[in-house]
């Protein structure tokens, strides 16, 4: 009998809190609204393959530029860096106020987890035509700013830029400034 009551309440606990974070984490004008990033991105590392892409990498005022065609991990390791701003995951949850209008979507941090803010920019259809975000971390030992941008082919979805830069400043360190530019042509 003690056991048969125990897998009920742990039962009800479960469906209870199922019920409330899917009523809270996917309302009206919730961030379940934004992008699966994650997803965007993988898929983009797959079909952009074979692509023939210029890359530009700029890394405390030395420059490097690239042109090559595209494999699936170097693309898969540039994608991972935009991680970061996929503030669809539930750690995110009630972290953002969201700011709507006819074509974009403002999601701004009220905690302290996550991107500042994210711009999610729309085209003529819901598809996403730009992602933009800074993500900003401040310690005793560490500050830095990242700025993240990805532009995206409204029929296809696909990435046909991004740009990821920023600075990193250690205690005792110079400031390093760093950007890395991949467009497709």
């Amino acid at each position: 009998m003690t056991v048969s009551f125990t897998a009920i309440l742990i039962t009800m606990h479960f469906s209870s809190c199922k019920d409330l974070f899917q009523n809270e984490f996917s309302n009206n004008g919730s961030i379940s609204q934004f992008v699966k990033l994650d997803s965007l991105l993988k898929s983009n590392a797959v079909k952009l393959k074979g692509r023939k892409m210029a890359k530009v990498v700029l890394l405390d005022g030395e420059q490097e530029t690239m042109n090559f065609i595209a494999d699936s991990a170097l693309l898969a390791g540039d994608f991972e860096l935009f991680a970061d701003i996929d503030i669809s995951k539930p750690t995110f949850f009630g972290e953002y106020d969201i700011d709507k209008s006819n074509r974009s979507e403002t999601y701004k941090r009220k905690g302290k987890k996550g991107p500042q803010w994210v711009v999610l920019k729309r085209g003529n259809s819901s598809k996403p035509t730009q992602i933009e975000a800074e993500y900003l971390e401040t310690n005793l030992l560490f500050d830095s700013r990242r700025d993240y941008k990805l532009i995206l082919d409204q029929t296809t979805n696909e990435i046909t830029e991004y740009q990821f830069s920023g600075y990193q400043k250690l205690v005792f360190k110079d400031t390093v400034f760093f950007s890395v530019t991949g467009k497709f042509l």
